[in-house]
C-alpha cells in the first residue's frame, strides 16, 4: 500500500491514494503498525526537529544519532523509532551521495505519527529499483518502502510517513 507521490509532504492527517503496491512481505508490517493506530488514543502534542548540513558521509551517523535523540524524547515506541531511524539514515545517505549544497532534514512527530522531509538543492528524484544481489548498494528506497506507511518525491526532495501508537496502552474511544 505505498503511496507514492508527487507532492510536498502531508502537514497533518491526510493520506494520499496509492499509485503503487507493495510487496506481501512489506505489507504485515505495515499492517501490524495500522492496527494498533486503530485500537489506541495517539497524542496529540507536535514535536518537531530541524537540522542542516553540507553533504559529507560522516554526517549520517550523527544525524541517525541525533533522529534518535528526537524520538526518545518525543515518546515515539522503541520499534517505530528504529524504523525512523533507518529511514533517516537512507534517506540522509541518498541525499549525501546524489544531491547538490545543503542538506536539510525535518522530523515531526504528532497524532500517531512521524513526517521526515530530507531535502536539498539538486534536481535528483528517490525512486525505488532493483539492486543486482551482489551490489553494495541500490536497495536504501526499497527499505524505505517496506517500513513507511507513505513516500513521495519532489524534485530534490524526499518525504515519507510512520504511524504509531504510544506504549502507554490507552484505548481509543
Amino acid at each position: 500500500m505505498t503511496r507514492l507521490q508527487e507532492a510536498p509532504p502531508p502537514s497533518g492527517d491526510t493520506d494520499s491514494p496509492s499509485t503503487a503496491t507493495r510487496s506481501p512481505a512489506v505489507g504485515a508490517a505495515q499492517e501490524k503498525r495500522q492496527d494498533a493506530d486503530a485500537r489506541v488514543a495517539l497524542p496529540t502534542e507536535p514535536s518537531d526537529f530541524q537540522t542542516a548540513f553540507l553533504p559529507a558521509p560522516q554526517r549520517v551517523k550523527d544525524i541517525r544519532q541525533a533522529t534518535a535523540a528526537f524520538l526518545r524524547r518525543s515518546g515515539v515506541p522503541q520499534e517505530t523509532a528504529d524504523d525512523v531511524v533507518l529511514v533517516v539514515s537512507e534517506l540522509v545517505t541518498n541525499a549525501v551521495r546524489h544531491g547538490q549544497g545543503e542538506i536539510s532534514l525535518r522530523a515531526l512527530a504528532s497524532n500517531g505519527r512521524v513526517a521526515i522531509t530530507v531535502s536539498t538543492q539538486g534536481s535528483g528524484r528517490a525512486v525505488v529499483r532493483e539492486a543486482d544481489l551482489d551490489a553494495e548498494s541500490g536497495r536504501g528506497m526499497f527499505l524505505v518502502d517496506a517500513l513507511t506507511d507513505s513516500w513521495g518525491v519532489a524534485t530534490g526532495m524526499t518525504w515519507c510517513i510512520l504511524r504509531y501508537a504510544p506504549d502507554d496502552g490507552t484505548v481509543a474511544a
